[in-house]
C-alpha cells in the first residue's frame, strides 16, 4: 500500500478523494496545500508523490458541478466520520442547513417567509415551532467538503453505527488513558512548582491596562525577584516541628523578629492612647491632621478612638513592613533600596534589644526592657520616614517594603487598589500618632532633664520645656507634610499621593467612552462610532462562529462541532470579580460536577481536563504530529514519551 492509499480513500462513484485522518474530501487542486497544512510529518518527497498520483486519477471532480451526490438517501459514509444530527430541510427547495437560524434565514430571504409566532415569552413557548414553519427537522446529514465554495449537505439514513471495540482496541484505549493520566499529573505538578518559584514581571498583571500599578511602579522595582520569597518575608515564620526527641526546635532570629513586631504593636497602641484631647493640646491634634498632611480639611482633629480590631489590623501592616526590612538585610540579592547610616544604626538597636533574653529578669526589669524596645522601634520608623527621596524613590527601604506589601495575597498576586487603600490608611494614621507620641515624649524628657539635672522646679520646668505643639510643628514638615505645602520629597509624601490616587480610582473612576442613542433610539453611538442593535447582534454571531470554527479545527483538531464532547456550558459558573493571577473559571469549585466527566463522541465518559490528552495518545494523526515514538504499544508510562518539541512549540505559539 502506497502513501496515497494509506492516507486517502478514492470514491469514483462520488468523484471525490477523502482524507482518512481529517475525515473530509479534498479538492484535487488543493491536495498539496492540504498536505502541507495538515500532514507536516510527511516528507517532502512523499507529499510530492501523493500529489502526482492524484493527478493521474480518473473520475475525480475538479469543479463543484462535477461532484456526484447521492440521489437517494443511503447509509452514511463511514470515512467521513460521525454524521451531523438534527439538520433542517426546506420544504420548498430541499436545501439543508445545520442550524435553525440558518434555515430560517434562508426561508426569509429566498421564499419571503415570515414567522407567525410572536417574539419573546417563556422558555417553553420559545421552543415551540411556528405554525407556518416551512422546513422539516431531525434529519441525519453529511458533507463531503469543508471548503466554503464546495460545501453541501446531503441526507443519510442514520448515524454511523459504533463498532464494538475489540480486546485490542480496549487495551489501546486503556494504555492511552494511562499515559494521559501520567502526563497531566506530571504537568500539573511542574506548573505548581513554577507557580511557587515565579518572579515578578513588569507586565505581570491580569489586566494589560492597570493605571494603579503604573502609578505605584511596584512591578518595575520588584522585577526579577521570586514572588513567594517576597511574600513570605512579610509573614511570621511557620512554627517548626519537634525533633526526634520531642523537643521544640526554636529559631532565635525568628523569635527576635516576632518580639520586635509585638513591640511595634504595643508602641502603636500607646501612641494611639496618648493622642487624645485630654493629654495632647487640640492645636497639636489639628496640626497633625491638616490638608498639609493629606487630610480632607483643616477642621477635624486627629481621631484616636479606633476599635481594638482596627488597631490589630494596623499593627499587622507595620509588622509586615518590619519583617521584610529585617529579613532582607541578609539576602544576597535584594530589591535596590539602601538604608542610610542612621537607619542602619536604629535597626541594629532594635535587633540587639529584641534578641536579648528577658525571661530571667524581674517583672520591673522586663517592663523596662520592653519599654526600651518599643521606643527603639518608634525611633527606627521615624528614621525610615525622615528621608529625602532623590533620584529613585525606591532607594527608600520604607517604600520598598510598601511595594512588597502590594504582593501580600494568597497566590502572591497584586493586591487590588480597593483592598490596598486601607493599608495605606493604616500607615498614614499610625505615622500621625507616632509623631504626636514623639512630641509628647520629647516634652516629658525635657521636663525631666530640667528638674533632675538642673534642679528646676516642676512648674518652671513645664513653662520652659518645649511644648507638644512645638514638637509637632518641627516634625510634621520632615515626616508627613506634602511637597506642595512646603514638605520634602519624603516616603510619606509618596504614600499620601498613592492613597489619594487610590481613593480616586475607588470612588470616582469614570468610563472611557460616552454612550448615546440616535435615530429614535434605534442606533447606539459611542464617541464617533454608531451601530444598530442588529449590527451588534450580527457582529457577535459572526465572531462567535469564527471563534468556534477555530476552536474546533485548530485547537481541538476536529473537523466538525458535533465531534466535540458534550459539555453543559449553561451550568458553568464564573467569578469576574476575582482578578487573582492565574485564576480561571476552571478553578471555581462550583464547576467541579459539570467539568468532572464529559461524554466523548464515541459515547465514553472521560475526565474533561484529560480529554485532549487521551486523544493525543490514541489518535494516529495526533501521535504522528506531536510524538516521535514509532510504536505507542511499547510505551509503558509517560516517561517513555518522546515529544516533537518543534510541533509542540508551533501549536502553542500559534494559539496563544
Amino acid at each position: 500500500m502506497n502513501a496515497f492509499e494509506e492516507l486517502f480513500t478514492h470514491f469514483p462513484n462520488f468523484r471525490i478523494i477523502v482524507c482518512r485522518d481529517c475525515k473530509f474530501a479534498v479538492v484535487p487542486d488543493q491536495i498539496k496545500a492540504h498536505l502541507n497544512q495538515n500532514h507536516q510529518t510527511l516528507t517532502a518527497s512523499t507529499r510530492k508523490n501523493i500529489v502526482e498520483q492524484v493527478g493521474r486519477l480518473d473520475h475525480v471532480a475538479y469543479r463543484t458541478e462535477d461532484v456526484i451526490y447521492p440521489v437517494a438517501v443511503q447509509d452514511a459514509v463511514r470515512e467521513l466520520g460521525p454524521v451531523i444530527e438534527q439538520c433542517f430541510e426546506c420544504k420548498e427547495c430541499g436545501l439543508l442547513r445545520e442550524s435553525r437560524k440558518g434555515i430560517e434565514a434562508h426561508c426569509r430571504k429566498e421564499h419571503n417567509w415570515s414567522s407567525t409566532k410572536s417574539r419573546g415569552g417563556r422558555g417553553s413557548f420559545r421552543s415551540q415551532a411556528a405554525r407556518n414553519q416551512p422546513f422539516t427537522e431531525g434529519h441525519y446529514c453529511q458533507r463531503f467538503f469543508k471548503y466554503a465554495q464546495w460545501t453541501k449537505l446531503f441526507k443519510v439514513l442514520q448515524a454511523v453505527p459504533h463498532v464494538q471495540s475489540s480486546h485490542h482496541d480496549f487495551e489501546a484505549d486503556t494504555r492511552a488513558q494511562k499515559l494521559a493520566d501520567g502526563a497531566t499529573d506530571e504537568l500539573k505538578s511542574k506548573l505548581q512548582e513554577l507557580h511557587r518559584q515565579r518572579e515578578v514581571g513588569v507586565s505581570d498583571v491580569r489586566s494589560a491596562m492597570d493605571p494603579w500599578l503604573d502609578h505605584t511602579g511596584w512591578a518595575s522595582h520588584l522585577s526579577g525577584f521570586e514572588k513567594e520569597k517576597l511574600r513570605a518575608s512579610l509573614n511570621a515564620a511557620p512554627q517548626r516541628e519537634a525533633d526526634e526527641e520531642g523537643r521544640q526546635v526554636v529559631n532565635e532570629e525568628e523569635n527576635a523578629i516576632e518580639t520586635a513586631c509585638r513591640a511595634t504593636g504595643s508602641a502603636i497602641k500607646k501612641a494611639m492612647d496618648i493622642s487624645n484631647p485630654y493629654t495632647i493640646p487640640r492645636a497639636a491634634l489639628h496640626y497633625v491632621n491638616r490638608k498639609e498632611t493629606g487630610a480632607e480639611n483643616n477642621e477635624t482633629p486627629f481621631y484616636n478612638k479606633h476599635k481594638a480590631s482596627t488597631l490589630k489590623k494596623y499593627a499587622r501592616v507595620w509588622g509586615s513592613l518590619l519583617r521584610y526590612l529585617w529579613r532582607s538585610q541578609t539576602w544576597e540579592k535584594k530589591p535596590a533600596y539602601q538604608l542610610t547610616t542612621g537607619q542602619k544604626a536604629k535597626l541594629e538597636t532594635v535587633q540587639r534589644l529584641a534578641r536579648q533574653p528577658i525571661s530571667n529578669l524581674r517583672s520591673s526589669e522586663k517592663s523596662d526592657a520592653r519599654g526600651k524596645l518599643e521606643w527603639a522601634v518608634v525611633l527606627f520608623w521615624a528614621s525610615m520616614l525622615d528621608q529625602e527621596l532623590l533620584d529613585n524613590e525606591f532607594e527608600s527601604g520604607f517604600l520598598s517594603a510598601v511595594a512588597v506589601l502590594g504582593l501580600d495575597t494568597d497566590d502572591a498576586g497584586w493586591v487590588k487598589v480597593f483592598n490596598f487603600t486601607p493599608k495605606l490608611a493604616a500607615i498614614v494614621t499610625i505615622t500621625r500618632a507616632l509623631v504626636i507620641w514623639m512630641a509628647y515624649k520629647q516634652r516629658q524628657d525635657h521636663i525631666h532633664q530640667l528638674t533632675e539635672e538642673e534642679g528646676m522646679g516642676e512648674v518652671e520646668a513645664k513653662k520652659r520645656a518645649v511644648s507638644v505643639v512645638e514638637g509637632v510643628h518641627t516634625m510634621v514638615p520632615r515626616l508627613i507634610c506634602l511637597q506642595e505645602y512646603g514638605g520634602v520629597a519624603s516616603p510619606m509624601d509618596r504614600i499620601l499621593h498613592m492613597k489619594t490616587y487610590g481613593m480616586r480610582i475607588r470612588f470616582t473612576e469614570k468610563a472611557a467612552a460616552r454612550v448615546t442613542w440616535m435615530n429614535r433610539c434605534q442606533e447606539v453611538c459611542i464617541d464617533r462610532v454608531s451601530f444598530s442593535m442588529g449590527d451588534l447582534r450580527d457582529a457577535m454571531h459572526g465572531l462567535q462562529e469564527r471563534c468556534q470554527d477555530r476552536l474546533v479545527k485548530q485547537v481541538m483538531f476536529l473537523q466538525r462541532e458535533e465531534e466535540l464532547p458534550i459539555l453543559r456550558l449553561e451550568r458553568l459558573f464564573d467569578n469576574p470579580s476575582d482578578l487573582t493571577e492565574g485564576w480561571s473559571f476552571l478553578d471555581d469549585e462550583r464547576n467541579e460536577e459539570t467539568l468532572g466527566q464529559i461524554r466523548r463522541a464515541d459515547g465514553k465518559d472521560v475526565d474533561s481536563r484529560k480529554w485532549l490528552w487521551s486523544r493525543l495518545m490514541r489518535e494516529d494523526h495526533l501521535v504522528k504530529r506531536f510524538l516521535l515514538n514509532d510504536d505507542m504499544a511499547k510505551v509503558e508510562d509517560w516517561t517513555g514519551l518522546q515529544w516533537n518539541l518543534t510541533q509542540v512549540e508551533n501549536y502553542f505559539s500559534q494559539r496563544h
